[in-house]
């Protein structure tokens, strides 16, 4: 038997749904804002704890993929950009690029003629916590 106040009720959990998803958002917006942090092109931070992430693959194309990966404890990692103006995260790169990237980067998309390099995002407010600036 199908349950009609269940069908009725679809559309207006979709928007509830998307109203909590804005108000997260603009609160995830908010609170950049307020804990200013300022990142530097060539700033430097250390990993205090193994951090899981996904980092940035980027082609010689119109394409861009991600891999998933355990940054260890005591990585340098350099920022890339300085902090652009709404942004809660900042690319950077590991000082130990090359070694990096043979062991976490996957090996399909290091052979490929088109690949082009990596990157990894840290949020704001991780520094201080799970990284320190050096």
């Amino acid at each position: 038997m199908v349950n009609f106040f269940a069908l009725l009720l679809w559309p207006f959990k979709a928007i509830l749904l998307n109203v909590a998803l804005w108000f997260v958002a603009v609160l995830i917006r908010i609170f950049s804002l307020v804990n200013r942090v300022e990142v530097k092109k060539g700033n430097r931070f250390v990993t205090a704890v193994d951090i899981s992430t996904y980092g940035s693959l980027f082609y010689k194309a119109p394409f861009s993929s991600d891999f998933k990966c355990v940054i260890p404890k005591g990585t340098i990692l350099v920022a890339l950009d300085d902090r652009q103006p709404m942004s809660v995260a900042f690319r950077c790169i590991p000082e130990n690029t090359k070694e990096f990237e043979k062991q976490f980067v996957p090996m399909e998309a290091r052979t490929s003629a088109k690949y082009d390099g990596y990157c990894l995002t840290m949020k704001f407010w991780n520094i201080g916590r799970s990284i320190k600036r050096l």
